[in-house]
């Protein structure tokens, strides 16, 4: 996390000469959506992004990535979404069917990677599964400044992956007429199945690595928060960072896959919006 410390710290320092004031219209835009990147943002929008990543959630080690975000909806409402450090909807394809002045909803589908396809075969899991979901979100804004988000997915495949649910609370800071910041806490929610097909070990996995077997109840399975910065430089490109931490609930962390309850990471790139 050093090195992505450095570097954001190095990118403030060339470009706080080069400021250049936008339009009170596009920081209003930014703070509909103050995650990392923004979700569902009725946008065209292609970032990259250094990140330095916890291996798998629960995971010890760390991993640094060169990261990609786009984001594109057409007049029709039609929305594609790649986000590639997100393990369960990497991949989006939507609609928005609701727009108006403080709520949005939509449809989504799309696939990710289970939990699992990142752990190594020494790490007593060695499946590895693309799981296609179909779902939702929605969208409600408290007030101008807060705004909450959710997610619920239904995913298949060949490990059933069961339901999951993302929700988040982001309250948005404007430091002035160029730069944003935000914060947001959450929780992640899954059934049995999705709990059981992330941080369960079956009967056979315990026989084949030793581990105990596991099979994790329904319910919360983190709880987690971050702090973003969003930095405009004009009205195309924009400086996005970020800090998330992380915490695995007790009805899923008693797995033996789970290193360290406790997880943090860290992004920080450029994007340039259409």
């Amino acid at each position: 996390m050093k090195k992505i410390a450095f570097i954001l710290l190095l990118m403030s320092l060339t470009t706080a000469q080069g400021q250049i004031n936008v339009s009170d219209n596009l920081i209003s835009d930014q703070l509909q959506n103050t995650d990392s990147m923004p979700e569902h943002s009725q946008d065209k929008y292609v970032g990259l992004y250094i990140a330095e990543l916890p291996k798998y959630q629960g995971s010890s080690d760390m991993r640094t990535e060169l990261a990609v975000d786009v984001r594109h909806e057409w007049s029709n409402g039609i929305l594609l979404s790649v986000n590639s450090w997100k393990p369960y909807d990497t991949y989006q394809l939507g609609k928005h069917l609701s727009s108006v002045q403080n709520m949005d909803y939509g449809v989504l589908l799309g696939m990710g990677l289970n939990r699992a396809s990142y752990i190594t075969e020494s790490d007593g899991n060695a499946n590895k599964d693309w799981m296609p979901f179909a779902g939702g979100f929605f969208k409600y804004k408290l007030s101008e400044d807060i705004q909450f988000n959710s997610e619920l997915l239904y995913y298949f495949g060949r490990f059933r992956g069961g339901a999951y649910a993302d929700l988040n609370v982001i309250k948005s800071f404007p430091v002035n007429d160029h730069q944003t910041i935000a914060l947001s806490a959450g929780t992640t929610l899954g059934n049995h199945d999705f709990s059981t097909t992330q941080y369960g070990i079956s009967e056979a996995q315990s026989i084949q690595y030793g581990y105990p077997a596991y099979s994790p109840s329904a319910g919360v399975e983190d709880v987690h928060m971050g702090v973003t910065w969003h930095w405009n430089f004009n009205s195309s490109w924009m400086l996005n960072s970020s800090i998330y931490a992380s915490h695995l609930a007790g009805n899923v962390n008693g797995t033996r896959q789970v290193q360290d309850a406790n997880n943090g990471s860290l992004l920080v790139g450029l994007a340039y919006r259409f």
